[in-house]
């Protein structure tokens, strides 16, 4: 049995590839190129931006390609919030299922 190799890249993810960029840019543009938690859970920001949907995209599927309910998020703000939803939530840079827009 031959065995195929998987592309690196699906072809749903370059069909989306200039939408995603335009909401990245638009994102970052948005929040002066800065992390828009800079002062949150006690962390200096570092690392790279990062644009993090607010909503989880299971439940709004397509989420990653609306820049409303994104913002810009330094690598080191971006894991916390991952890693603490709750305290995500407590300060606004995440939302449950229930509380779509």
């Amino acid at each position: 049995m031959k065995r195929t190799r998987l592309k690196p890249v699906s072809a749903k993810r370059l069909a989306e590839r200039e939408q995603r960029a335009e909401v990245r840019e638009v994102t970052l543009r948005r929040a002066g190129y800065r992390c828009e938690a800079p002062s949150a859970f006690g962390l200096r920001c570092g690392g790279v931006l990062d644009v993090h949907e607010t909503f989880p995209r299971g439940a709004n599927p397509g989420s990653h390609l609306d820049s409303t309910i994104t913002v810009a998020l330094c690598r080191i703000h971006h894991s916390y919030v991952t890693d603490h939803p709750q305290e995500a939530h407590d300060v606004g840079l995440r939302h449950w299922s229930w509380e779509r827009p």
